[in-house]
C-alpha cells in the first residue's frame, strides 16, 4: 500500500483525532540539542577521564531486524577501552551500558563526548 493510500484511508481517523501531517515548528530533539554545551577545542589529553563513546553496530550487510550493537569507550588519554553489548540503539539500552561501563572503569570520568546519534542525545543522557 502506497503512503498516499494509507493518508486516504487514514483521513477520517486523523480528522477525529485532530492529527495533522503538517511539518512545521522543530524537531523532537532539536530543543535538547540547544541545550547541549558543544565545545570546539580539543581535549586535555594530559588528563585522565574524557571519554569519547559510539555504537558499533553488528548488522551484517542488512539493518533489518534485531541485532546486538556495542556502545564502545575510550579513555583518551589512556587510551583504556570499554564495550558493552545491547540489542538495538534505543535510550535506555545506551544508558544502562554507559552506567556499566563507568562502574569498570579505575577512573573518574571528566567528560563524555559523542556523536548526534539518539541513543546519546536524549533525556535520559
Amino acid at each position: 500500500m502506497s503512503s498516499a493510500t494509507v493518508d486516504r484511508k487514514l483521513k477520517h481517523e486523523r480528522e477525529f483525532l485532530h492529527l495533522s501531517r503538517a511539518k512545521g515548528g522543530p524537531e523532537p530533539g532539536s530543543v535538547l540539542k540547544q541545550k547541549i554545551p558543544i565545545r570546539l577545542t580539543e581535549w586535555d589529553t594530559s588528563r585522565v577521564g574524557y571519554v569519547e563513546a559510539d555504537i558499533v553496530v553488528h548488522c551484517g550487510s542488512s539493518p533489518r531486524g534485531e541485532y546486538v550493537n556495542t556502545l564502545s569507550t575510550t579513555e583518551i588519554s589512556s587510551g583504556w577501552w570499554e564495550g558493552e553489548a545491547i540489542m538495538g540503539k534505543s535510550q535506555e539500552h545506551s544508558f544502562w551500558a554507559l552506567k556499566e561501563i563507568g562502574k569498570r572503569t579505575p577512573f573518574e570520568w571528566q567528560g563524555l563526548d559523542s556523536d548526534n546519534d539518539s541513543g546519546f542525545t536524549n533525556q535520559i543522557l
